[in-house]
């Protein structure tokens, strides 16, 4: 039964503002945890303001309430908002617990992904690093938080291109995990997800679709279909099926990914437009351009709108939807080349 709840309390939205804040916090839990980000936000925010006006800024309630706050925005994309939130918690627990407090690493950590969500993954190394060996400091090498500090330490190390630092660490964080958790628990699936992404990136995308058939398995089992790190693994094979030319199985993946974005973020989040992006590349490879170019022109229409005409992305779907149209007019120009060939020539001339 417990799988409904989430739902269920979506449901009863009308009634949240009357909520108390323990309740409210615990329904905001609930529904961030099945991937109800938006909800989830309108419930931590409420929190914020009753905890903060009640018992001031600096209480650990109100900072614990603001880290939630801050979470959920990273989960819809706020990464801007999410990461001054972050760093004001940084802020207030070394002042008020020190460097070492478990609250305060707890913070790092967290500013750390918030980092990685906006590119800048040599600040998320720094300050991972420095969680990594306090962790191991204070608790040893074999603690859960130190190998959950290790694979963060790892993917950092993917983004930043040091691929043989990344498969080394997250080779060893895996063999821990499995040991300590066995080989279908959660953690240890996300370190396979992570190992995955690392193949991949090395060019080995039959090891890494081997490994990532298994994580969606195991996240639908476990998780369900709508749940965010499903939908991130059906992305991720999508991926390598495309790597590997299995455009077809990609495809199919790619169509119920991106109906999922819709319902669960909306239309305009940035996953949203990425898996739009995605399908529409998909589609050229499939030679449906017609199709391909209906996603790239609302992409690009979307773009424009939250980056601006001038921003990296805006560009590249640009040049993305030009590219689409051109392969869609040659390919029209070729059918009625040979469609007058074969009404003047007939079907069986060498020419046709």
């Amino acid at each position: 039964m417990i799988q409904y709840l989430p739902a269920h309390l979506h449901e009863l939205s009308s009634s949240w503002k009357s909520l108390h804040a323990n309740d409210a916090a615990c329904f905001g839990f609930i529904l961030n945890k099945a991937g109800y980000y938006i909800d989830s936000a309108g419930l931590d925010e409420q929190v914020y303001d009753a905890v903060s006006k009640e018992l001031g800024l600096d209480h650990p309630d109100t900072i614990k309430a603001s880290a939630s706050v801050a979470s959920t925005y990273r989960s819809l994309g706020r990464f801007n908002e999410a990461k001054e939130r972050g760093s004001e918690i940084l802020k207030q627990r070394t002042r008020l617990l020190g460097v070492d407090h478990p609250d305060t690493i707890d913070a790092a950590e967290s500013l750390a992904a918030t980092y990685h969500r906006l590119g800048r993954h040599s600040k998320a190394e720094r300050l991972e690093s420095e969680v990594l060996e306090q962790r191991t400091r204070s608790l040893g090498v074999d603690h859960p938080d130190t190998i959950n500090a290790s694979a963060n330490l790892a993917v950092t190390y993917h983004y930043l291109g040091r691929d043989s630092e990344a498969e080394r660490l997250t080779l060893k964080v895996l063999r821990q995990k499995t040991k300590s958790l066995g080989a279908n628990h959660p953690e240890t699936v996300f370190v396979s997800a992570t190992l995955a992404i690392i193949y991949s990136r090395l060019g080995r995308h039959s090891e890494a679709e081997r490994i990532e058939s298994e994580v969606l398995k195991q996240w639908r089992r476990q998780l369900g279909l709508d749940h965010p790190d499903t939908i991130k693994a059906m992305s991720r094979l999508a991926a390598t099926y495309g790597h590997l030319e299995r455009y077809s199985e990609a495809e199919q993946l790619e169509s119920e990914i991106l109906m999922q974005r819709k319902k669960l973020l909306g239309p305009d989040h940035p996953d949203t437009i990425k898996a739009s992006a995605k399908l529409a590349v998909t589609y050229s490879h499939l030679g449906r351009y017609s199709e391909a170019e209906q996603l790239e022109s609302y992409v690009l229409e979307q773009r424009e709108k939250s980056l601006g005409a001038d921003h990296p992305d805006t560009i590249k779907a640009s040049a993305s939807l030009e590219v689409t149209r051109r392969y869609a007019n040659a390919v029209q120009l070729e059918s009625e080349v040979l469609k007058q060939g074969t009404d003047s020539l007939g079907v069986d001339h060498l020419d046709t």
